[in-house]
C-alpha cells in the first residue's frame, strides 16, 4: 500500500519541496507536508502553494510528541465527571 501512495504522490512547486499531493484514482486528494521541528519564526512564511493548500483544507492532522505524563492527563480529560452528559454539552442535534 505504501508503494502505491509513494507512486501516486507528486511534489508541488514550492521553494523547499516539503508539500506533496496524494491523489486517488477517484480524484480525491490529500496533501502531505514534511515535518518541521524548529521553533523558528521564519517557518511561518510559507510559500504560496503551501499557504493555498492550508487555506483550502477541511482538516489538519499534526504530529505530537507526548511524554508519559501527558497520556495520563489526556486519559483523565476523556471522561465526563460530576454527572455531565455528552448530549448536554454538545446538544442533541450534534449528538
Amino acid at each position: 500500500m505504501l508503494l502505491v501512495v509513494a507512486k501516486a504522490a507528486k511534489p508541488l512547486e514550492t521553494d523547499k519541496g516539503l508539500l506533496w499531493r496524494v491523489e486517488a484514482p477517484s480524484g480525491a486528494f490529500s496533501h502531505l507536508m514534511g515535518t518541521i521541528h524548529v521553533a523558528e519564526p521564519a517557518i511561518l512564511q510559507l510559500p504560496l502553494p503551501v499557504q493555498s493548500a492550508f487555506n483550502q483544507s477541511q482538516q489538519l492532522v499534526v504530529e505530537v510528541m507526548l511524554q508519559p505524563a501527558d497520556y495520563l492527563e489526556i486519559a483523565g480529560r476523556m471522561k465526563l465527571t460530576g454527572g455531565q452528559r455528552l448530549p448536554t454539552l454538545i446538544g442533541d442535534a450534534l449528538f
